[in-house]
């Protein structure tokens, strides 16, 4: 049942069978339904998740009122809320399912024992900081350069997320987004 999240796990460091086997001990999975929260604002995130199916949104809500699309993530993707999971401080985003999802949970009780326990924890973990949300809108990409890095670094969004919530993650608008996937075809 785990398989893709300890294949994913390997790409950030050498382990042994042991020290896999032991990871999988470690993990639990859990089912989030459509629109349900993998972590609401204001919680403190107390692990890192692994999407064996579904997809779901990061979204910060603005002071203006609006949400902000942080980031998309889909089927063998790693999530958490970076910031508030090695804070222990309440979440300033949301993580959300945008369908049905199911996902492989690793506690922070769980990573405090693999880090104890092996020293290529240790280093998967300072890997793993990878999984901070880079703002997208900050990159200093055109438009157009920010779709081009999607088809290329992360095709799979396109096609499981509508052209309204690419836009939002862009920070485009949905026209302008439609105009740029004419040019660009």
């Amino acid at each position: 049942m785990f398989q893709p999240v300890l294949q994913s796990l390997q790409s950030f460091g050498t382990f042994s069978e042991e020290e896999l086997s032991f990871f999988e001990s470690r993990l639990s999975a859990i089912e989030v339904p459509k629109n349900g929260f993998v972590l609401r604002e204001g919680k403190v995130c107390q692990a890192f998740y692994f999407l064996l199916q579904g997809s779901c949104t990061h979204t910060v809500h603005g002071t203006d009122g609006t949400d902000r699309i942080v980031n998309l993530y889909v089927r063998n993707n790693w999530l958490t809320d970076y910031q508030s999971f090695t804070s222990q401080k309440p979440a300033l985003a949301s993580i959300r399912a945008f369908s049905d999802c199911r996902l492989a949970l690793l506690d922070i009780h769980s990573l405090h024992a693999l880090i104890q326990r092996s020293a290529s924890f240790f280093k998967a973990g300072k890997l793993m900081q990878t999984l901070q949300y880079v703002d997208i809108g900050l990159l200093g990409q055109t438009p157009e350069d920010q779709y081009r890095e999607l088809l290329t670094h992360r095709p799979e969004l396109i096609q499981a997320f509508p052209l309204k919530l690419l836009a939002a993650y862009l920070r485009i608008t949905p026209e302008t987004l439609s105009r740029i996937r004419k040019r660009i075809r």
